[in-house]
């Protein structure tokens, strides 16, 4: 992994953020649910557990 290699903070930040990718479509809603702000049905919470963690490393949406 070349970002293991990188020497100073600033330059490691520098590349995980052009490293970002855009969340997921549901993000915002998975958010909204553990804040608990949002009701989510038991299919869809099953779904999002089950799917691929595509928010680890991605933009924050915001939350309203």
């Amino acid at each position: 992994m070349p970002e293991l290699r990188i020497t100073t903070e600033e330059a490691f930040v520098a590349a995980m953020r052009a490293a970002l990718t855009p969340p997921p479509a549901a993000y915002a809603e998975i958010v909204r649910a553990n804040l608990g702000l949002a009701a989510v049905d038991p299919d869809t919470a099953t779904e999002w557990e089950l799917g691929r963690n595509q928010c680890a490393a991605s933009a924050l949406p915001a939350v309203s």
